[in-house]
């Protein structure tokens, strides 16, 4: 099973031996069999059937041709598409019906950012530009508004590795022994849980309606009162969780598992694949992106998930995020960031060799990502 926290945990070790070889961070019996298997995670994770020869559908849908291009007539006579000069460019989405798809190009930066954290992020999430906050080791809670960023007072000591919130009065952080955090607008709390396993993700569509899942099939959900818990088919782990809609929430995890749920019950939807999936967003019911370990990268059309080719041979893609169906990144370990602007996945050189965690954007144009050590990097284009 592949290692979520791998080589933030070989950093807790190494810094623990630094200061006379012992440490107070808590942990739990996931965190301690992530560690574990850090050399295995790296050197390829969980085990990939070989499908890599699935092509993406929709990368491959008419990419290089010319709308216009139909017969010879009107190729000769109708000139070839170019892009604009704002980087914006056009192409055929559908080469048969003729409909033009507008692709999204990465022309911004990347710059690093004083966190003023004190210990590993692993999660980000913001309710605007100046209403951005992260989470991670040891309770540790940054907080950016328009003077930077700031730690904050975080109840527990305990490694949070989620965070979502429906406003910016209404935010939760998830975490190690079923931690849960609660930010009110005014200050952070812990809300009392069962000592259970650790969560890994949360999110959700309203103040009422929020789910975490973690270790053994744990799946938590929030009604705006309680928080109940339940598990599915008792997965070994699950790392994601995206809520979609009210009636439409995914689930993935480790060897490929992928659930969904559609607000009364889960279903186990076949993958195509046995590698660790780390994370699922999207912006339709047809039209969702899931990534995970040993490259992998998986796009649902409504019916079914298809591999696609990340251009990443090996390595962990974490949690996907976008500021719209063209317009999408995903973070990854080995300094990798993957881009997609409506035909094709390419890597975007963010200046940077280091292990990515978690990305964020208010718009396609001001993102936030977390990833070695106590770094920020934000993203701003013209």
């Amino acid at each position: 099973m592949r290692n979520r926290w791998a080589w933030t945990g070989m950093v807790a070790l190494v810094a623990a031996i630094a200061v006379g070889g012992c440490s107070s961070t808590p942990t739990s019996t996931s965190t301690a069999k992530d560690a574990a298997s850090d050399s295995q995670a790296d050197s390829g994770g969980d085990s990939a059937k070989s499908d890599a020869t699935a092509t993406d559908s929709v990368a491959a849908d008419g990419a290089g041709q010319d709308a216009t291009g139909a017969d010879s007539t009107a190729a000769d006579s109708a000139p070839a598409d170019t892009a604009q000069a704002d980087g914006i460019a056009t192409d055929s989405a559908d080469d048969a019906a003729g409909d033009a798809v507008e692709t999204v190009e990465a022309n911004g930066k990347w710059t690093l950012v004083p966190s003023d954290a004190p210990s590993v992020l692993h999660g980000i999430w913001g309710s605007g530009p100046n209403d951005i906050w992260a989470v991670g080791e040891l309770g540790t809670i940054v907080h950016y508004a328009e003077a930077g960023w700031h730690k904050a007072d975080s109840p527990t000591n305990a490694w949070l590795h989620g965070i979502w919130g429906s406003g910016p009065s209404d935010i939760w952080a998830v975490g190690e022994s079923q931690t849960i955090v609660h930010y009110d607008g005014k200050a952070w709390t812990k809300v009392p849980t069962a000592n259970g396993g650790a969560l890994t993700a949360i999110s959700g569509t309203s103040a009422v309606d929020v789910w975490a899942v973690g270790d053994a099939g744990l799946q938590m959900r929030w009604d705006g009162k309680t928080w109940s818990t339940a598990t599915v088919s008792q997965e070994p782990y699950l790392y994601g969780v995206f809520a979609l809609n009210s009636t439409d929430i995914w689930f993935c995890g480790g060897g490929g598992v992928i659930w969904h749920h559609d607000g009364k019950t889960a279903k186990k939807v076949p993958s195509g694949v046995t590698t660790g999936i780390e994370g699922i967003w999207g912006t339709e019911s047809n039209n969702l992106w899931a990534a995970g370990d040993q490259g992998t990268l998986l796009h649902w059309d409504g019916t079914n998930w298809t591999k696609v080719d990340s251009t990443v041979p090996a390595g962990h893609l974490y949690q996907p995020w976008g500021a719209g169906p063209n317009d999408i990144w995903v973070p990854a370990n080995m300094g990798v960031l993957l881009h997609y602007n409506g035909l094709s996945w390419k890597q975007f050189d963010w200046g940077g060799d280091d292990n990515l965690r978690a990305i964020w954007g208010s718009s396609g144009k001001d993102i936030w990502m977390v990833g070695p050590w106590k770094a920020v990097n934000h993203y701003q284009a013209p």
